[in-house]
């Protein structure tokens, strides 16, 4: 479904000429391309990794919080430039969520 998203966000896109409206589709593209990489290599085994916790193996998905790490900061970037947010807040606002994602 996010790959559907992705192309959908790039036929929308693809003829725009204005220059705001482009940086909001290439924005808008990232997103739903970034999951369908990270969701795509989940399935495949590749953002997987197994941890023993006593006699428990736990899967842990790493490639999810790689992506959250790339797609929050983006979708929170492109609120903030519809909302004509100044620059500063907009690094702070950033800076903050990719803290809270690294942190947990």
């Amino acid at each position: 479904m996010m790959l559907i998203g992705t192309f959908y966000f790039i036929v929308k896109g693809w003829g725009v000429t204005d220059k705001e409206a482009r940086e909001y589709y290439s924005i808008t593209i990232l997103v739903p391309g970034i999951a369908s990489a990270a969701y795509l290599s989940m399935f495949f085994g590749i953002g997987l990794t197994e941890v023993q916790v006593g006699s428990e193996m736990l899967d842990i998905y790493y490639a999810r919080y790689a992506d959250w790490l790339f797609t929050t900061p983006l979708l929170l970037l492109d609120l903030a430039l519809l909302a004509k947010v100044d620059r500063v807040s907009i690094g702070t606002l950033v800076g903050v969520d990719a803290l809270m994602i690294v942190t947990g």
